[in-house]
C-alpha cells in the first residue's frame, strides 16, 4: 500500500490527436463508497474480492433490486446512496453464436445499461469511473499488437459487430463527459477474459470457456477428438479474470487520461495451442476435428499493453496456471 501511495508517474502520450499529461496523479479507493455494477457476473466477482483488499465501503445490487435498464431506478440509487467510484462492469456478452443470433439484443441493452450508469455518475457527483470494454472494439485485420490509437480506424469484425459498437459507445460516453463536464471516467479494455464464472457452455460460451467444457465432456466420455470452430490458426491473448480485476483497480488509482487503456498480458497463441493447453490442463489428449463451415473469427487480436505497464501494473497469471485454476472452478461447480 505505501509503494501504491507513493507512485509517481509522468506520461506525456497523444491519443485522439490531443495530449494526455499525468503527473504523479493518485486516487485513492480506500473508505470510499464504491459501487461494482455486475458484481455478480466473471469480472464483478473478481472486482469485488480485490475492492475489500483495497478497503473499499463496497456497494453491490442484484438483478432483482436494480434494473440497470431503468434510468428512473439507477437515478434513484445514485441519489440515495451517493457512489464515490463507480466500475461498470455490467453487460450483456456471449460468444460468437451469442453475438450472431442476438445482435439487436447485443447492441441495445449494452447501450441502455451503459447510458443509465454513466449519466447517473456524471448527475449524483461520481468522483471516478471505471467502464468496463472490451478488445472486440478493435478493428479487424490488423495483426501487429493493437494501441489504444488504433480505435475507430477501421471496420469491424461481423461477429462481434453490435457488442462491439455498443462497448465504443461506452467508450466515447466515458470521454465526452470528462470532456464536457470535467469528469474523472476512464475506460479499459481487457482482451479475452477467463476463469471462475465464465459460461462454460459449449456454444455460447467465450473461446477458453467452451474448450475446458468440450475437452471435459471428451474426458468424462472416453471420445478421442473435439471439435474446433474455424481452422484453429486465428491467434488469441488470454486474460485471467483476477489480472482484469487488478489492471481495474490499477487504472481506476492511477489513470485520468482521455484515450482508454488496454488490459492483456502481451502473448497470444493459435486456437490449436490453446486447445492443446486445456487438454496439458484436463490431463487428457486430444485429437482436433476443424469444422470449416463456422467463423473463424478476427485472424488475431493481441493487445499493446505499453500504456498500462507505463502505469506500473503486469499480469500475474500465466496462462497455463489461469486454464488450470479455471478448470478446478468448473469442475467444483460440475460437482455441485
Amino acid at each position: 500500500m505505501l509503494l501504491s501511495y507513493f507512485y509517481k508517474l509522468i506520461l506525456s502520450l497523444s491519443f485522439y490527436g490531443a495530449s494526455v499529461i499525468a503527473s504523479e496523479y493518485y486516487f485513492p479507493l480506500e473508505g470510499k463508497k464504491t459501487y461494482i455494477a455486475g458484481s455478480t457476473g466473471m469480472v464483478g466477482t473478481a472486482l469485488l474480492k480485490f475492492c475489500e483488499q483495497e478497503g473499499c465501503n463496497i456497494l453491490t445490487t442484484t438483478r432483482s433490486e436494480l434494473d440497470l435498464m431503468s434510468q428512473s431506478a439507477v437515478n434513484l440509487y445514485f441519489e440515495e446512496n451517493k457512489p464515490e467510484v463507480v466500475f461498470l462492469v455490467a453487460a450483456y456478452v456471449g460468444g460468437i453464436l451469442e453475438n450472431m443470433t442476438k445482435a439487436a439484443t447485443m447492441i441495445s441493452d449494452n447501450l441502455i445499461i451503459e447510458r443509465n450508469v454513466i449519466h447517473a455518475a456524471y448527475l449524483y457527483g461520481c468522483q471516478k469511473l471505471v467502464f468496463v470494454g472490451s478488445a472486440a472494439v478493435y478493428p479487424d485485420g490488423i495483426t501487429r499488437a493493437l494501441t489504444e490509437s488504433d480505435l475507430l480506424t477501421g471496420s469491424l469484425d461481423e461477429t462481434k459487430r453490435s457488442y462491439a459498437l455498443a462497448k465504443i459507445a461506452g467508450i466515447e460516453l466515458c470521454r465526452a463527459y470528462k470532456i464536457q463536464h470535467g469528469c474523472d471516467f476512464v475506460a479499459g479494455l481487457p482482451n479475452n477474459i477467463y476463469g471462475p464464472k465464465d459460461n462454460y457452455h459449449p456454444l455460447s460460451g467465450h473461446l477458453l470457456s467452451a474448450l475446458i467444457q468440450k475437452v471435459h465432456k471428451a474426458k468424462l466420455e472416453g471420445a478421442s477428438s473435439i471439435e474446433i470452430w474455424g481452422s484453429g490458426l486465428p491467434r488469441r491473448e488470454l486474460c485471467y479474470v483476477d489480472d482484469v480485476a487488478r489492471a481495474l483497480i490499477h487504472i481506476a488509482k492511477f489513470y485520468t487520461g482521455e484515450s482508454a487503456v488496454n488490459i492483456g498480458t502481451g502473448e497470444d497463441y493459435s486456437i490449436t495451442e490453446i486447445a492443446n493447453f486445456v487438454c496439458d490442463a484436463l490431463d487428457y489428449p486430444c485429437q482436433f476435428t476443424y469444422n470449416s463451415s463456422k467463423p473463424d473469427g478476427t485472424m488475431r487480436r493481441l493487445l499493446d499493453v505499453s500504456l498500462l505497464r507505463s502505469l506500473g501494473f503486469c499480469h500475474e497469471v500465466d496462462v497455463r496456471e489461469g486454464i488450470r485454476r479455471a478448470y478446478e472452478w468448473f469442475l467444483s461447480e460440475s460437482n455441485k
